[in-house]
């Protein structure tokens, strides 16, 4: 009777540790699915190496000497980007953007959230606004500068305008040429071919190309 106590004794604690062992197991699993779905730090965390992150991160606020993401970044809270982005290598940035030296780039700069671009390929430094452009300094255009509505000199002026129209290189002294369409859609072109002419007649007329 006490050898079938004794043995009744150590089968017991053997079924003991064994559901003890199997439950830590199953802890251990369940412990883990959860860090490997989420993990919620409470404080800071630094690291000298890399931090790689396959999930989406939040952050509220984050110091870094460089940063990398093959997807996309917000800076800020979530709002409705423009059409047209494919979320790969790109950056939203919620509110106001610093740039303290240069901003570049190397394909082209659009400004505004919507519009179309008629006439330029927006390509190899291309700009384009959608609305209104205001330059308080001086505008130099080194290629062809063209518009399809009016060019305002002097708008707000509260007495005559003082704004001057300068035609030709002020360096160089070159010829100018100006180009005027007819009401019968030809072309015309007047030129100055000297500066006695301007005392005399102003202008001279032509139907001959002066470009």
């Amino acid at each position: 009777m006490r050898y079938k106590e004794f043995f009744n004794v150590r089968k017991s604690n053997r079924i003991n540790k064994t559901l003890s062992i199997l439950a830590a197991f199953i802890s251990f699993l369940v412990v883990g699915s959860v860090l490997y779905a989420a993990t919620t730090i409470g404080d800071n965390i630094n690291t000298g190496g890399t931090l790689d992150v396959t999930g989406l991160s939040t952050f509220s606020r984050a110091t870094s000497t460089s940063a990398t993401t093959t997807d996309y970044l917000y800076v800020g809270s979530d709002f409705t980007a423009p059409p047209g982005l494919d979320y790969s290598g790109d950056l939203f940035v919620f509110d106001d953007l610093v740039v303290n030296s240069q901003s570049t780039s190397t394909v082209s700069l659009w400004v505004g959230s919507g519009g179309t671009a008629d006439i330029i390929n927006v390509a190899g430094g291309d700009l384009y606004v959608q609305n209104d452009g205001e330059i308080d300094g001086n505008l130099f255009v080194g290629g062809t500068s063209s518009t399809t509505a009016k060019i305002v000199l002097g708008a707000g002026q509260t007495a005559d305008a003082t704004s001057t129209i300068i035609l030709g290189d002020e360096i160089a002294e070159s010829a100018t040429c100006i180009k005027l369409r007819t009401t019968a859609g030809d072309w015309v072109y007047a030129y100055a071919t000297s500066s006695s002419a301007t005392v005399a007649l102003g202008l001279t007329w032509t139907t001959t190309s002066c470009e």
